[in-house]
């Protein structure tokens, strides 16, 4: 087994974003897996956990997926599956407007398509929208042109392994300490 990762997992980060002086606004980057934010007055804190998928033959003798919590160091190996999940932890427990989390896919991963969800937010109108370069642009469905053999260019769907960000773009007032959210990488 190889440790590909050069970063402790257990709880992977500590994420902060300033809500002072922004009226209930929130803008929230966590950047970096690794990233350690110091908590201070009137700042939010998100949690990052990562856990790697492990398949189990139930009674009778089926695959079943668990999920195994990852310890100080991540030992993992190329095929892999990691699920990390994103919580909110705030001690005002103040709904914010504009509540943006955005999560960088590690290079040496590439993200799962379609495995990205939000758990605990009720009715809050969200949207989950991503970038394939570096965090400049997002979308909802990122795309890539493609020269075909005919010469003729055509706009195809961007493949997983070229997403560098997921981006949860909430457009409702929301109370961050409720905030969940989960992705799936797989490690190159």
């Amino acid at each position: 087994m190889k440790n590909l990762f050069g970063f402790k997992v257990g709880i992977l980060a500590i994420f902060a974003a300033s809500l002072a002086g922004l009226i209930g606004t929130a803008g929230v980057l966590s950047q970096a897996p690794n990233f350690r934010g110091a908590e201070v007055r009137n700042q939010l804190k998100l949690i990052l956990n990562a856990q790697k998928q492990v398949i189990v033959k139930d009674e009778n003798g089926k695959n079943k997926v668990s999920w195994q919590a990852l310890g100080e160091t991540a030992v993992v190996q190329p095929g892999d599956i990691l699920l990390y999940t994103v919580r909110g932890e705030e001690s005002q427990k103040m709904p914010v407007n504009n509540f943006v989390v955005t999560q960088l896919i590690p290079a040496q991963t590439m993200y799962v398509l379609n495995s990205a969800e939000v758990a605990g937010m009720g009715t809050a109108k969200m949207r989950i929208i991503y970038s394939i370069d570096g965090g400049n642009t997002f979308t909802e469905n990122p795309t890539i042109q493609v020269t075909l053999p005919n010469g003729k260019v055509e706009t195809q769907p961007a493949p997983a392994d070229v997403y560098t960000h997921i981006r949860y773009v909430f457009d409702s007032p929301v109370v961050p300490e409720s905030f969940r959210a989960s992705y799936q990488v797989k490690v190159r």
